[in-house]
């Protein structure tokens, strides 16, 4: 993932700005505000040379049927090569590109390895295996994103599922909702991700086209002692059939 040279610098330039801005405010004493300022900015910076320098990869997370043990699909997980060259989780590196409006050229870049990943598989997969990718809710917001989102999608049809949260829909919905649909025209699986946590509303599982709901372990851990967990994930089957 590259941005255009002004992108970049303007992305820089956007990250440092708010960063400095908040410590600012937050640091009262001017020298540990400066040191404060300088190892934000380094860190910053960093972490846009490791997008920039394409220093990530893409790891396959195994789905296995648990009644009959056969593997029927995985999930797409993005990893970060830390200075060891070790795969690693991105952390915070997700949240500093949301604030630079990078995130629709990282997700597309994902989309693109899964893609080519699931042509280099062709002919070697179970009939029934799919692959799950996580999708920015701000991508389903700019129509470029989408355009490019459905045409990387369309050629792994129901090969490909895209998982989203609720927060993707708060804002734009009708904008989502059209996304979404050309999504399933190309024949792709729209989950939802950890339903139940934080913009929760069960009136989304009538509103919107899902294929399949996960709802957040914080109610199913309960399960079956918890009657209030019992109640609300009736509700959220009951809605969602």
């Amino acid at each position: 993932v590259t941005p255009a040279p002004g992108q970049e610098r303007e992305a820089a330039y956007q990250l440092i700005e708010t960063e400095l801005a908040a410590l600012a405010m937050a640091l009262d004493d001017p020298v540990s505000r400066l040191n404060e300022v300088h190892r934000s900015r380094a860190s910053i910076m960093d972490r846009l040379t490791q997008l920039q320098h394409r220093a990530m990869c893409v790891h396959y997370q195994p789905q296995v049927d648990p009644l009959t043990g056969d593997l029927v699909g995985c999930e797409a997980l993005l990893r970060v090569h830390d200075d060891q060259q070790q795969a690693q989780p991105p952390g915070d590196l997700l949240a500093v590109l949301g604030k630079a409006a990078l995130l629709p050229e990282l997700d597309l870049w994902v989309l693109s390895a899964v893609a080519a990943q699931v042509r280099d598989w062709q002919g070697r997969l179970p009939a029934r295996f799919r692959v799950a990718v996580n999708v920015s809710p701000c991508t389903f917001t700019h129509a470029s994103a989408v355009e490019r989102l459905v045409q990387l999608a369309a050629p792994m049809g129901d090969r490909l599922v895209i998982e989203i949260t609720e927060e993707t829909f708060l804002g734009a919905e009708q904008v989502v909702v059209d996304a979404i649909q050309q999504l399933r025209r190309a024949g792709v699986r729209i989950h939802i991700d950890d339903f139940g946590t934080g913009y929760s509303s069960l009136s989304y599982l009538r509103k919107f086209p899902f294929d399949k709901i996960k709802i957040d372990q914080s109610f199913v851990r309960q399960l079956p002692d918890d009657p209030e967990s019992a109640a609300i994930v009736r509700a959220i089957i009951t809605m969602g059939a």
